[in-house]
C-alpha cells in the first residue's frame, strides 16, 4: 500500500498532522497544568513559544551544519526554551516538564501519522515484514532508485518498514506506562526525565530501521548519537540531583 499528497492543495495531510499535535500538546498540558495549580496562562504561552523557537533553532543549526532538521534537535531545543522561560517566570522547571512529558509524547504520535502520509521519515526496505511502498516521486522511490533497487518503469518503491507507525506504537506504549505509574510518590521531575528516556531509547532503536540517515561511527548514524548522549546527559543528571539531596538530609553530626 501507498499513500501520497497532492502538492497542489492548500492543507497536506502533513500540515493536518502538525496541527493536530500541536493542539494535543496544548490541550493535555493546559489540563495537566489546572491539575497542578499552575496558571494555564503560562502554558497558552509556552507551548506554541517552544514549538516556534525549537524549530527556528533547529533551523538555524542546520544552516551552519548543513544537516537537515529533525524531529529530535527540535525536542531538544524546545526543551532549552522552556527552561529559559521557567527562569524567567519564576517557575519550577521540573514541574513544567511534568506537565509537558506525556502531552510532548502524544503529540507526536499524531505528528508520526502525517509522516506516514507524506512519506517522510521511511524506512528500509522490508524483507520480512509488511511494509508500505511509495509512489513515483516519494522519498522512498527516489532513494531505491538511486540505489539501483528499482529501474524508472516502476510504479512505487519497494515494500518499506513503517517506521512511522513503530514509533507511534513505541510512544503509545510509553504514555500508557506513564499513565500507570503514581508519580506523586516520586520527585517533581520524574515524569519529565522519564518521557525524556523513553522517546530517546526509542527513538534509538527505531533508527536502525530507518533509511533517510547515513551512519557516522560504529554504524550508528548521527540521530542515534545525539539520542545516546541525550539519555546519558538524563541520567547523570538525575544522578548528581540525587547525591546532592542524599547528602542534604544526612544528619549532621554533633
Amino acid at each position: 500500500m501507498y499513500i501520497w499528497t497532492d502538492a497542489s492543495r492548500i492543507a497536506t495531510p502533513w500540515g493536518v498532522a502538525f496541527v493536530c499535535a500541536l493542539l494535543v500538546t496544548w490541550f493535555w498540558s493546559r489540563r495537566n497544568a489546572a491539575r497542578k495549580g499552575l496558571d494555564t496562562s503560562h502554558i497558552d504561552l509556552l507551548v506554541p513559544l517552544a514549538l516556534m523557537l525549537g524549530i527556528v533553532a533547529a533551523w538555524t543549526w542546520w544552516q551552519f551544519s548543513g544537516f537537515r532538521i529533525r524531529l529530535f534537535e527540535t525536542m531538544v531545543c524546545s526543551a532549552v526554551v522552556v527552561f529559559i522561560y521557567s527562569r524567567i517566570a519564576r517557575l519550577s522547571f521540573r514541574d513544567l516538564l511534568d506537565v509537558v512529558a506525556l502531552a510532548v509524547l502524544a503529540g507526536v504520535a499524531v505528528q508520526r501519522v502525517g509522516c506516514v502520509i507524506a512519506g517522510c521519515c521511511w524506512g528500509d526496505v522490508a524483507r520480512h515484514v509488511p511494509g508500505i511502498r511509495y509512489p513515483v516521486g516519494s522519498f522512498a522511490y527516489e532513494q531505491h532508485i538511486a540505489q539501483g533497487l528499482i529501474n524508472t518503469s516502476a510504479s512505487s518503491s519497494l515494500p518499506v518498514h513503517a517506521v512511522q507507525l513503530y514509533e507511534l506504537a513505541v510512544l503509545l506504549a510509553a504514555i500508557a506506562i506513564g499513565l500507570r505509574i503514581r508519580w506523586r510518590d516520586r520527585p517533581t521531575g520524574t515524569l519529565g526525565l522519564y518521557a525524556a528516556c523513553a522517546y530517546g531509547v526509542g527513538r534509538f532503536l527505531l533508527e536502525f530501521l530507518r533509511a533517510d540517515s547515513d551512519s557516522v561511527v560504529a554504524g550508528l548514524n548521527r540521530v542515534q548519537l545525539q539520542a545516546t548522549g541525550f539519555v546519558a546527559l538524563i541520567l547523570l543528571i538525575r544522578w548528581i540531583v540525587a547525591a546532592g539531596q542524599e547528602r542534604s538530609n544526612r544528619p549532621r553530626e554533633a
